[in-house]
């Protein structure tokens, strides 16, 4: 039987971009209990544009189980931020283009990004929200972080894993190590903007649920 390759392949290749958004002072805030949930709810927003960007690509059906809508962050997102005003930061957009442009190369260079967004979502989510709500007199509820409705995280994982590691996808390993990369540099620019500017980058815009 085949080894799997590319999970592998895309955890060693990004491991030092991954650590370089650990260094970040958002990022030593957040696992430190020192981001208010005002703070947090302003990074949650950047996500949105992020994972409408990717989602509609993956809601295709062609990308097995990334595109199973239980897996799927935006519409969680939007409930999350109900009623909410929060700003979009230039950050966030740029991220969001950067996944639309790797669709219009390959629909399939998306899943660089996805294996990003969702083996972090679904590994170290959990974690990071208990860290921020440890500082937080409100314990808000966070729907975005609960994939209860799939399985459990290893469950998840193993799928996700499995149907990365087919042999279909040798051919475009390079170009996925390549998006994966560009995905931590883009997450690493939105705690830089969110550190350096705060609520006060980008428009703003109302978050309301997805119908």
């Amino acid at each position: 039987m085949k080894q799997p390759f590319l999970t592998a392949s895309l955890r060693d290749s990004t491991d030092d971009a991954h650590r370089s958004i650990e260094g970040t002072r958002f990022a030593r805030r957040l696992l430190a209990s020192e981001v208010s949930l005002d703070e947090f709810s302003h990074y949650m927003a950047q996500l949105l544009p992020v994972y409408d960007a990717m989602e509609s690509v993956l809601s295709s059906g062609l990308f097995g189980p990334f595109s199973d809508w239980r897996l799927h962050r935006a519409s969680r997102l939007r409930q999350d931020l109900k009623g909410r005003r929060l700003k979009i930061g230039e950050a966030s957009l740029e991220y969001a283009t950067a996944i639309e442009s790797a669709a219009e190369r390959s629909p399939l260079f998306v899943l660089g990004h996805a294996y990003v967004r969702y083996f972090g979502d679904v590994t170290g989510g959990a974690v990071i929200l208990r860290r921020a709500q440890a500082g937080w007199s409100e314990k808000k509820t966070w729907s975005f972080f609960d994939f209860g409705e799939i399985g459990s995280s290893k469950k998840i994982r193993g799928r996700l894993s499995d149907w990365l590691n087919r042999p279909e996808l040798e051919s475009v390993e390079d170009k996925l190590i390549r998006e994966a990369n560009k995905s931590f540099v883009h997450s690493r620019s939105i705690f830089e903007e969110l550190e350096a500017h705060g609520k006060s980058a980008g428009p703003r815009v109302a978050l309301a649920a997805s119908s």
